[in-house]
């Protein structure tokens, strides 16, 4: 009978219906979530005998995801009600389950709430695992607990002042936020209170160096590291995500890969696909590389690494998820990717 595995993405599959005020689904924010689904059903309909489940937002054409679109069984979606239905209907048919939604409001959180209530098996990280990563504040005092390299910072209420523990550049961003948003480098303390902020934020210390993450596939027997690639972000203080490239070089990989690996073994077990954002100082012995923050789903980077990767990398994320390991290995060309297009190309 094959496996069926139901693939949520948050952006194509009906999610904003349920955020206040949004709109259709359009622009940059589409554009990364068709290839973040795109790229990984493309590879999971290259397993045998497996079949995808997909929600669509039905404002949204079939055409969204591209060449996948007319091999996996569409649901489609025009409402939050609808949207929370099948969710709970297809995580409890299906034989996996895979989330892809921001930690902003909680928008990942209570789909995997949702997956977990209706006895569903996820092959994306649990709940616990979500929350505790969805909180960039929680998250680093973890990590500094247990000694690994994370930005001392602090949560700062609306209206508060700068804390004397921390001096300027520092960088201000939502507790809860996804990517870069809302994210700012803060040269002085009067620069706070010229930034409205309708919630508590965190004021982290700046780290300056070369942008990276690294993908780790969890499963409960271990975690399986993959190519560590750099990110290419804007330099005007708003470090808005303008692609990736992949491979490194062999020192800067070490570092990255190591780095990745004390985070992962420090936070909470999971399961699935987890990205570690760091960056990587200008000390070869690594003592200036800092984790930022940790992501608990698929990240566009998976786009770049599918291209990369010899195997089929999504097999490999089942295998792990069910307790078993996978042969991986990764190509030698450069690679970039970007997450207005979607595309990866050899350079």
């Amino acid at each position: 009978m094959g496996m069926r595995v139901f693939l949520y993405e948050f952006i194509t599959g009906g999610g904003m219906w349920a955020v206040a005020g949004a709109g259709a689904p359009a622009g940059g924010l589409l554009a990364e979530g068709s290839a973040m689904a795109g790229s990984l059903a493309a590879d999971l309909l290259r397993i045998d005998g497996c079949h995808v489940e997909m929600l669509l937002d039905s404002r949204l054409p079939e055409s969204v995801l591209g060449p996948i679109a007319g091999r996996v069984n569409w649901r489609r979606v025009s409402n939050a009600d609808e949207e929370r239905r099948w969710i709970q209907r297809l995580a409890g048919d299906c034989d996996a389950t895979i989330l892809i939604a921001p930690e902003f409001d909680r928008l990942l959180l209570d789909r995997c709430e949702q997956v977990e209530a209706c006895g569903g098996r996820l092959a994306s990280p649990d709940s616990r695992f979500v929350a505790l990563a969805s909180d960039k504040q929680a998250t680093c005092e973890w990590l500094r607990r247990a000694k690994v390299n994370s930005p001392m910072g602090t949560t700062i209420a609306p209206g508060g002042d700068w804390p004397s523990e921390l001096s300027p550049p520092a960088v201000l961003k939502p507790i809860d936020g996804a990517g870069s948003l809302d994210t700012r480098l803060l040269r002085s303390r009067d620069e706070l209170h010229a930034i409205e902020r309708t919630g508590p934020m965190r004021l982290e210390a700046f780290h300056p160096g070369r942008a990276a993450s690294v993908a780790v596939l969890c499963g409960p027997h271990g975690f399986r590291l993959l190519e560590p690639c750099y990110q290419r972000l804007s330099d005007d203080g708003r470090f808005r995500y303008l692609g990736g490239a992949a491979p490194l070089d062999m020192m800067p990989r070490h570092r990255a890969q190591a780095l990745a690996a004390r985070a992962i073994a420090a936070l909470p077990t999971t399961i699935g696909y987890v990205g570690v954002d760091m960056v990587l100082g200008s000390r070869g012995d690594g003592s200036e590389d800092y984790v930022i923050e940790v992501n608990p789903r698929l990240t566009t980077s998976y786009v770049g690494l599918s291209r990369l990767c010899r195997a089929n990398l999504a097999a490999a994320m089942l295998a792990i998820v069910g307790g078993g390991d996978a042969e991986l290995s990764f190509g030698s060309d450069a690679i970039e990717f970007g997450p207005f297009d979607g595309e990866a190309t050899a350079s």
